[in-house]
């Protein structure tokens, strides 16, 4: 039922709906997509917030890098690769990250499925990550932090054409929560009064952006927990 309007069979399509009534009503509005569907993509440095109202639940993410972040008719050649982080900030509850990856770009066509008497070796067809299946996880109590860099000769090898990571947040308890998958090129936005938890390699710059009025006053603060960062800023 989704055409992409771009090149990729990847990308999203906007739905609409309408709800007419009569008379005076009151009602709530849930969508939902079936779990024999890809996981949801996340784009580089772009914020989503998600509600898992159920304790013990999954949801799941996808997280493409390099050639197979730009999708169909990517050039060829040697890929280049970006360092990235996965940051989950709650703003309610308790959400663990897990993430299994690179896997084959088909698992993103076929779509992921639950399979608990599998045996976790890498990347199974239908496989997910879990607790017990994972290449890397977050598991802490007060926001959640991944980074990973890619390995070229995982990422693009004779089986797996491009290099895909798919991330699995578990409900340890009733949760809502803000989830970013961030490149280190990428300059990721900001938004009022929700703090933006990063790793920042050595000798290395993140650089982020938001939206701000002329008749705004402002405070930008920067809370390292280790390490020696420094902040500059340009308006304008």
């Amino acid at each position: 039922i989704c055409k992409p309007e771009s090149g990729s069979r990847h990308s999203p399509c906007l739905a609409y709906v309408g709800v007419t009534s009569q008379r005076n009503s009151t009602f709530t509005l849930l969508y939902s997509v079936d779990e024999s569907t890809a996981p949801t993509r996340l784009r580089d440095a772009v914020a989503l917030a998600v509600a898992q109202p159920t304790a013990g639940d999954y949801k799941y993410y996808s997280f493409a890098v390099g050639d197979a972040a730009a999708g169909e008719g990517a050039s060829p050649g040697e890929p280049v690769l970006s360092p990235f982080t996965i940051s989950v900030r709650p703003s309610s509850g308790d959400p663990d990250v897990y993430v299994l990856g690179p896997v084959p770009s088909s698992a993103l066509d076929s779509g992921l499925r639950p399979d608990r008497n599998k045996t976790c070796d890498g990347f199974v067809a239908g496989g997910q990550p879990e607790a017990d299946c994972y290449t890397h996880r977050s598991t802490g109590s007060a926001g959640e932090l991944v980074s990973i860099t890619p390995d070229a000769s995982e990422c693009w090898s004779a089986s797996n054409s491009s290099c895909v990571y798919i991330i699995g947040v578990y409900s340890f308890s009733p949760t809502q929560y803000t989830i970013t998958a961030s490149s280190d090129e990428a300059t990721e936005l900001l938004f009022p009064n929700t703090a933006s938890l990063n790793i920042l390699r050595g000798e290395t710059h993140k650089k982020y952006r938001f939206r701000v009025s002329a008749d705004e006053r402002l405070r930008v603060l920067l809370t390292p927990f280790a390490g020696n960062p420094d902040l500059s800023a340009r308006f304008g």
